[in-house]
């Protein structure tokens, strides 16, 4: 099985691909104390990337243009379409993850593989035993309720929800409990809730419930279908943990890169009226740029992003955030937009320009905020999130600062 998993790995995505796409980057990871650098600017109104234009909607007068320019042809575009269309690339990205990425992050970060064991609730509890009585993991550390919880009849719209169990206590259901989702990212076509698990960690530490969501993948769903999901699940949730008389708690949605997209779009077309603020990490605005951009990596005609948005120009602006700010009337709740500078699977202007078109929503001042960070990439603001680092010190100055 995994000689024909590598074998149809090399064939759909050369090294090439990959390394643009940061799945496997050209030097070691960075360590811990080499990729924590400082953010390249402390003024978050300020923040602009150099190489952001004002505008990035892409006009073109033929709708059907949108892979004009694509190098990938013949079979290898065949070839692509069909791995991206029949499921295969998402059980390849999927098992890359578990095989070779999770493996070399717990390398990279030894020290939070006892705390995934000890939020993954019964998964592990045997181990967790044995690191205890080996001092490994001590007593005095967080004590977590985990539970998968179903939001919806697909075997896909399954979240995993971790709490405090002190904090829990404490609230005896007496007072609303703040919540706090993760949409991840995927190329709207893989992903899964387990290999996020880590992010609940800083969230819990401060007294929330963490849900992590997973929904309809391509080709399971398309936009519409996962802007759903996530509409579904956070009004299901927060019914379920609302606390005395059905009063909404403080509710925060982060999603990343894809997720990040529909996070921003489910909140302009007011879909998720009980998100209270947005983190949008390394997030897709544009999605006309973005294949634009996926043309120059090779991969667009291995990307979900053109069946999930229609495949034309004019499809995918109605998809788009950067697009659609401007006509959409709903109110939508503060964003913070972190975004890698060495980001080069979605360039940091993404954010940037998305950032510019934000401030002119509104004549009344509003409490958005942008950060480029220094020598992070695509991943890089996930990653500092659950292990520390300048993004996870940004996320929670920012909170501070809008709720308080």
């Amino acid at each position: 099985m995994n000689f024909h998993f590598l074998i149809l790995l090399a064939i759909a995505c050369p090294m090439k691909a990959l390394t643009n796409l940061q799945l496997f980057p050209r030097d070691r990871m960075r360590t811990r104390q080499l990729s924590l650098k400082e953010p390249i600017v402390d003024d978050l109104g300020k923040a602009k990337d150099p190489g952001a234009s004002d505008d990035i909607i892409c006009t073109s007068n033929t709708v059907n243009d949108i892979h004009s320019k694509s190098r990938v042809t013949g079979w290898r575009k065949m070839w692509h379409n069909w791995l991206r269309d029949s499921g295969g690339l998402r059980i390849m990205m999927n098992s890359a993850t578990r095989m070779i990425a999770a493996p070399k992050f717990y390398q990279d970060y030894p020290e939070c593989f006892p705390d995934f064991l000890r939020i993954s609730g019964s998964e592990y509890s045997w181990l967790v035993r044995i690191l205890r009585f080996l001092q490994i993991i001590s007593d005095d550390q967080l004590e977590v309720t985990f539970t998968k919880e179903s939001y919806g009849p697909h075997p896909m719209q399954v979240a995993e929800v971790l709490v405090n169990t002190p904090t829990k206590d404490a609230y005896n259901n007496s007072t609303s409990q703040r919540i706090f989702f993760f949409f991840h990212g995927g190329a709207w076509g893989s992903g899964f809730p387990t290999m996020y698990r880590l992010i609940s960690v800083p969230f819990l530490q401060r007294g929330y419930r963490v849900v992590i969501l997973g929904y309809r993948t391509y080709p399971d769903g398309k936009v519409d279908d996962q802007v759903d999901d996530l509409a579904r699940a956070v009004n299901y949730f927060v019914q379920k943990y609302g606390g005395i008389g059905g009063i909404n708690p403080p509710v925060v949605l982060m999603g990343h890169s894809s997720g990040a997209h529909i996070s921003l779009l489910a909140a302009l077309k007011g879909r998720i009226p009980a998100v209270q603020a947005i983190i949008a990490l390394s997030g897709v605005y544009d999605c006309a740029a973005q294949v634009d951009h996926e043309q120059t990596l090779e991969v667009d005609q291995l990307s979900p992003l053109s069946p999930v948005t229609g495949m034309t120009r004019n499809n995918m602006n109605k998809y788009s955030p950067a697009y659609i700010i401007s006509q959409e009337d709903s109110a939508i709740p503060p964003i913070l937009l972190l975004h890698g500078q060495e980001d080069t699977v979605v360039l940091p202007s993404s954010s940037s320009s998305f950032y510019q078109k934000l401030q002119h929503k509104s004549a009344s001042p509003r409490k958005d905020d942008l950060m480029l960070l220094s020598g992070s990439d695509h991943k890089d603001p996930v990653v500092h999130t659950l292990v520390g680092g300048p993004a996870q010190s940004i996320i929670f100055e920012w909170l501070d600062k809008i709720w308080y």
